[in-house]
């Protein structure tokens, strides 16, 4: 008695090992894009300035699904004081002086924004994800190559009422 496979279902057979590995393929390039855009940058530890001598930024970050899962990092001068998830705020004291203040998730290049500080200035600072963010999830690759963008932009600072929506994250300050 000879045996040879039924012909009929070879097609079906071999139609769903090709859709198991697409399926396969896709999973792996979602957790791939997950992972790559959720680590932030490295934090540094500023130093805490006299009373007398410092100025306030506060960094707020709007809620959004637009990027809602990845950390965003915010400081001046290459250097990241604290990261920001969705409705969370930090305040930050430092030297007065000229600074270019940056955002930045992981694998994105950074958004800046200058600004020269006086002592006992407060400057608001808001960062949104960037709506271009929403186009370049439709192709994995072109959102693992450039990252999720955020927009940086100064705005009058909020009352205590409006950043009661938020919640504050702290700044740790190296030890004196």
């Amino acid at each position: 008695m000879h045996c040879e496979p039924h012909l009929e279902t070879t097609p079906y057979l071999r139609a769903g090992v090709i859709g198991m590995m697409k399926k396969l393929l896709l999973v792996l390039t979602v957790a791939f894009t997950l992972l790559t855009g959720c680590a932030s940058v490295p934090l540094v530890q500023p130093r805490m300035p006299d009373a007398s001598n410092r100025a306030e930024v506060v960094i707020f970050r709007e809620s959004a699904f637009n990027a809602g899962g990845v950390g965003v990092s915010f400081g001046a001068d290459e250097q990241a004081f604290v990261t920001l998830g969705n409705s969370e705020y930090a305040s930050i004291f430092i030297p007065p002086g000229t600074y270019k203040f940056f955002v930045r998730a992981r694998s994105a290049d950074p958004t800046t924004l200058s600004q020269t500080l006086k002592a006992g200035d407060r400057r608001c600072l808001r960062t949104v994800a960037d709506p271009s963010n929403l186009a370049k999830v439709v192709i994995p690759i072109v959102m693992m190559a450039s990252g999720y963008g955020f927009l940086l932009e100064e705005l009058p600072c909020p009352s205590g009422d409006q950043l009661a929506k938020y919640s504050r994250v702290d700044v740790e300050y190296q030890k004196p």
